[in-house]
């Protein structure tokens, strides 16, 4: 190997740690920014958007594999340290890391998404329809709540005609109330914050079922949703009824007979139910029935809001909040959040911390030499004692040159 050989070898080893120095400083190193980690930050946003689909106790459980990400995050930031090459851990990185995940991946994207798919629903009052998704939500909810004391011996006509009563009395009660709570400030506060709620809930509320006003056309199209969705829960359940229940083979055929058509898996499921409902002694075999057809009823509406009605719009909306505002949300956690706010508070607390230590130092110096003038007054004078010389009181002027001292020390600083 000759002499040439040595240097070209020695100058791609510089080249090649240079290399590594800037891809460190510059946080391509980083496997909290690639695959497979990478996406566990999204989990609890992802959650966020299904969760008219999963459900609020599964959308909290998506929250769990983002806290993990972010905890093990901010350590491997703490650890890297303000150069970013792991030779001294920074607390000021550290807080900087947990204030922007804070913000960009835990409390703005949840409210974002949830405001998205507020927005979506409101703008169905312009299309189809013409009614906000979310009081179509709140229509089933009800009719699925209800759903037990449909009471199937009667006519259609005179069940609905006691449901929708029954319903528009509750719209009016929630109206009535809203109305009456609270000041001008407080209701307008309240619709604020209740862009950022939850879009689709699953308690019996009306918050968005418009006028009860028979001539008004909102009225009207809630009325005929109603109506329609009522029918469809109505006839399934009374088709239900009135097969024998008693085997999967008995619901396809009574379902047959009544010329219609009701797949194995939909009355497996329904034999199923039955079965789990009749093993608890207190309810009963008809009893037991009754739950399960309600069961199917409900699921059923809920599978047509999922095709085409306020579930998968709202998740859609999710969606497609969730891909505009995450870029969005990071550029403004690091410019503005982090360089203009929280860096500037971090430098004054740094700067105060460092004008406090000095100071402290400047007294602790005076307090010695104050100490130190004290001592040698005290032999000067026990010099004179000694010797029968009167003693002067200097003490005042001492004092004043320690205090002028002190004056002297603080402008300094």
């Amino acid at each position: 190997m000759n002499v040439n050989t040595i240097k070209t070898n020695f100058k791609n080893l510089i080249h090649l740690k240079k290399g590594v120095e800037k891809e460190c400083k510059e946080g391509n190193d980083d496997i909290f920014l690639k695959a497979p980690l990478r996406p566990f930050a999204y989990s609890n946003e992802v959650g966020a958007a299904i969760e008219p689909l999963i459900g609020h106790s599964a959308a909290l459980m998506s929250y769990f594999p983002a806290m993990c990400y972010i905890g093990a995050d901010c350590y491997d930031k703490y650890l890297r340290g303000d150069n970013d090459d792991y030779s001294k851990p920074s607390k000021t990185r550290l807080a900087k890391e947990i204030i922007f995940q804070g913000f960009a991946s835990v409390l703005m994207p949840t409210l974002c998404i949830h405001a998205g798919q507020n927005f979506a629903c409101s703008l169905n009052k312009f299309i189809g329809d013409k009614i906000d998704a979310r009081a179509k939500n709140e229509v089933s909810v009800f009719l699925k709540d209800q759903a037990l004391k449909f009471d199937l011996s009667k006519d259609k006509e005179k069940v609905f005609n006691s449901l929708s009563k029954n319903m528009f009395e509750k719209i009016k009660n929630y109206r009535d109330q809203k109305q009456s709570s609270g000041g001008i400030l407080k209701k307008y506060l309240k619709k604020i914050t209740g862009c950022f709620s939850e879009a689709l809930g699953n308690h019996v509320e009306f918050k968005h079922c418009g006028k009860i006003d028979p001539k008004d056309v909102g009225y009207k199209n809630l009325t005929k949703y109603a109506k329609k969705q009522f029918d469809d829960m109505y006839d399934l359940m009374k088709m239900l009824d009135a097969c024998d229940t008693g085997s999967v083979k008995g619901i396809m055929e009574g379902v047959k007979k009544q010329g219609k058509k009701i797949s194995r898996f939909k009355a497996t499921k329904l034999f199923n139910k039955i079965q789990k409902y009749a093993k608890d002694p207190s309810i009963g075999t008809g009893r037991a029935k009754k739950l399960a057809i309600a069961d199917m009823a409900r699921s059923d509406l809920n599978n047509k809001s999922l095709k085409g009605g306020p579930i998968l719009l709202t998740v859609i909306s999710g969606f497609a909040t969730l891909f505009i505002v995450s870029p969005i949300l990071d550029k403004f956690g690091e410019e503005v959040l982090i360089k203009k706010i929280v860096d500037p508070i971090l430098n004054y607390i740094k700067h105060f911390k460092t004008t406090f230590k000095i100071t402290g130092l400047f007294y602790k110096k005076d307090k010695n030499l104050e100490n130190k003038n004290n001592v040698n007054e005290n032999i000067i004078n026990d010099n004179k004692a000694s010797q029968n010389i009167p003693v002067k009181d200097d003490s005042n002027q001492i004092s004043n040159v320690v205090n002028a001292g002190n004056d002297i020390n603080l402008a300094l600083t």
